[in-house]
């Protein structure tokens, strides 16, 4: 068989048994490389499904106590109280899991869309101090905030922000002991903003205060900073803090010495007036309303109609998406609340678009109450039909709001 002329040149019939050898060798390696990095991968993943397991479970031993508690102890006031209170302390630490397991992705993905406006940073970081007193003092710990005597105004979102600061109080806490303190503290000089939250803590090991911005960080246990949680908080401030524009770091003198985060952001150089900002809006006499719940999570639903029946309101319930539409016909209920993830041919959407398209109903106050909580869901939920999207577990006050501000059927 014959070869033009150039045809082999720099291919594998040029090349010496020496290069074969070598680029074989070379291959073996990068293979070698990626076995390894495929082990590493199962391997945090397996670690990351166990710190997962143990965090979710943490929350949830106390409830399930809690529950024999509220069977056996009925007939203790005292008892019953220090119960509740528990249950609904353990089930903001579960909602917070959550929220922070979907934020999480939602900033990896970049699907997190802030809600900017003129806001003063001192407002948010006071409120957020103010938010998390409690906590700061629970723990045997003071709290000193240190603020610039006017506005430090910024185009931020407010709500993330306030995200950040307490993220950053709650670590403190979590890694300073009894005695101790958390101080919060900002500056404003030449277009930036700085926020300070430093603790008298147990401090850092040299050369991991980048790492602890990781996510995940926390699972790791050669960091000295591990008193558990998922590690996704400090990685959700790096997040927010970069979609704003601004930066932060760590710094430690070392084990015992506590740590300091500082916090960057970009502010408005010149003082300016904020617009003056509404009073607070009377709350409206609650009076009864029909209320209807479609969900197929039965707990979930008769639970929620026995806490609006205590609230005063008559309530009728559906467990799937065809009986929630017959429940409508015949109950006209003057708010809605459905599920969107349903089993059957009528999922929320569905249902939502059929309600919309039925003259008797289409003008019904409609609401959807799910676990489907993203923007994208919201958006679809709007488009599907819905006057309003709620995330589960709602709060109670947000119930209250809704069904007060729903027009009569």
């Amino acid at each position: 068989m014959r070869w033009r002329q150039g045809e082999h040149e720099g291919g594998l019939l040029s090349e010496s048994p020496a290069a074969l050898r070598e680029a074989l060798v070379a291959t073996q390696e990068a293979l070698s490389q990626a076995e390894a990095g495929l082990r590493d991968a199962r391997r945090q993943r397996a670690e990351w499904m166990a710190l997962l397991g143990h965090e979710l479970r943490n929350p949830l031993a106390p409830l399930r106590n809690c529950v024999q508690l509220l069977l056996r102890a009925h007939h203790d006031p005292e008892k019953l109280g220090r119960a509740t209170a528990i249950m609904e302390r353990q089930l903001g630490h579960l909602t917070q899991l959550v929220d922070d397991l979907l934020d999480a992705s939602r900033i990896t993905r970049g699907k997190i869309a802030l809600r900017r406006e003129r806001l003063d940073l001192c407002g948010v970081v006071r409120g957020a101090a103010e938010d998390h007193r409690a906590l700061v003092h629970e723990a045997g710990l003071s709290l000193r905030l240190e603020l610039p005597d006017g506005p430090v105004l910024a185009d931020a979102d407010g709500a993330r922000l306030a995200q950040v600061v307490g993220s950053l109080v709650e670590n403190a806490v979590k890694f300073t002991d009894a005695g101790g303190y958390v101080q919060l503290s900002l500056t404003a000089s030449g277009g930036q903003a700085v926020l300070s939250v430093s603790d008298s803590g147990i401090g850092m090991e040299p050369g991991t205060e980048e790492r602890m911005f990781e996510p995940f960080a926390q699972a790791d246990v050669s960091l000295a900073r591990s008193r558990g949680g998922l590690g996704l908080g400090l990685a959700l401030v790096k997040g927010l803090v970069e979609l704003h524009g601004g930066t932060v770091k760590a710094r430690s003198d070392g084990p015992g010495l506590g740590t300091a985060v500082r916090v960057t952001l970009p502010c408005r150089a010149r003082a300016e007036r904020l617009p003056r900002q509404a009073g607070p809006a009377v709350a409206a006499v609650p009076r009864q309303r029909r209320v209807l719940l479609v969900d197929d999570n039965v707990d979930g639903v008769e639970t929620l109609a026995e806490l609006l029946r205590l609230e005063g309101h008559e309530v009728e319930v559906a467990y799937d998406g065809q009986a929630g539409l017959e429940a409508a016909h015949r109950f006209h209920p003057d708010v809605t609340f459905c599920d969107i993830g349903m089993p059957g041919d009528l999922d929320g959407y569905a249902v939502a678009a059929r309600l919309r398209h039925d003259a008797a109903l289409k003008q019904l106050y409609l609401v959807a109450l799910t676990g489907y909580a993203s923007p994208e869901d919201r958006d679809r939920a709007r488009d599907a039909g819905f006057d309003l999207h709620l995330a589960k577990p709602p709060e109670l006050s947000q119930l209250r709001e809704v069904i007060a501000r729903a027009p009569e059927a």
